[in-house]
């Protein structure tokens, strides 16, 4: 939900994989490939700091949002 929706496929990155060759009973044999899981990027959010204090004196402690 929100900004982190946006930006979801950016944040996220990619997972790793491992392939494994196991026998029968399901014991590691080898490993037959590998890709390493890589970082997603970062995201930088700000606040305006003067908008976040009117936020706070006009919405008290009622539930809401504002947007400049």
């Amino acid at each position: 939900m929100g900004i982190e929706k946006s930006y979801d496929e950016i944040l996220r990155g990619l997972d790793g994989k491992e392939l494994v060759e196991v026998d029968a009973l399901g014991n590691k044999i080898r490993v037959l490939g590998k890709v390493d899981a890589t970082a997603g990027e970062p995201l930088y959010l700000t606040i305006d700091r003067s908008l976040q204090e009117i936020a706070q004196k006009e919405l008290s402690d009622k539930k809401g949002a504002l947007r400049q």
